[in-house]
């Protein structure tokens, strides 16, 4: 299937568009759907010149659940096993090549990982793979906590950059506690630049 997402969308927020969604009356309480799933998806974003490719793969999202109107779905199970990942989020661009993510197996997995500022043409971030094994994927997406037994890192690359008017790094989600037993990186190269140095 082919996705077609609209920039207008998802970069404004109308304060005029989310208050007609509150009052909207719709016809349900609460929506329990079995499974959800797309085979071969492809989701762009579209563009006056050419559609960009956001990602492509499949995905299985079981027991979805909205327990009231205008609230957060949850879910039972998860599977997605993607690839060709570049999407931008208001302060980072993020391209991976491969992202598996299962939550009956309790893995992720991120192969050719590259992150950078969309302010900072110096600082980016290039990690070959990520591995996580026993990964808690319900506690992560309720209450925000990376949970695991595992994180292995591969051949990475970290550029800090400091200068001029750059801002201080932040994660590009947000993550309010990480608990891991083994965290391990294999090789890494780290770059620090300031104003000073």
């Amino acid at each position: 299937g082919r996705l077609q997402l609209d920039p207008f969308l998802l970069d404004k927020s109308d304060s005029a568009q989310s208050a007609a969604l509150e009052q909207i009356e719709w016809p349900f309480k609460r929506l329990l759907i079995k499974n959800v799933q797309l085979k071969n998806a492809k989701a762009f974003l579209r563009s006056v010149g050419k559609d960009h490719l956001l990602v492509q793969g499949d995905a299985n999202i079981s027991g979805v659940a909205i327990d009231k109107p205008r609230a957060s779905p949850t879910f039972t199970g998860l599977d997605l096993r993607l690839s060709d990942l570049d999407c931008a989020l208001p302060r980072y661009q993020i391209q991976a090549s491969k992202l598996i993510l299962n939550s009956n197996e309790r893995i992720a997995a991120i192969e050719s990982l590259r992150v950078f500022s969309r302010n900072n043409l110096h600082g980016e971030t290039i990690i070959s793979s990520i591995k996580i094994s026993g990964l808690d994927i319900a506690l992560l997406t309720a209450s925000h906590t990376l949970d695991a037994e595992e994180i292995v890192i591969g051949k990475s690359n970290l550029v800090i950059d400091q200068t001029g008017k750059s801002q201080s790094r932040t994660l590009p989600f947000d993550l309010r506690k990480i608990h891991v037993e083994v965290f391990r990186v294999e090789n890494a190269a780290i770059s620090y630049r300031d104003d000073v140095s």
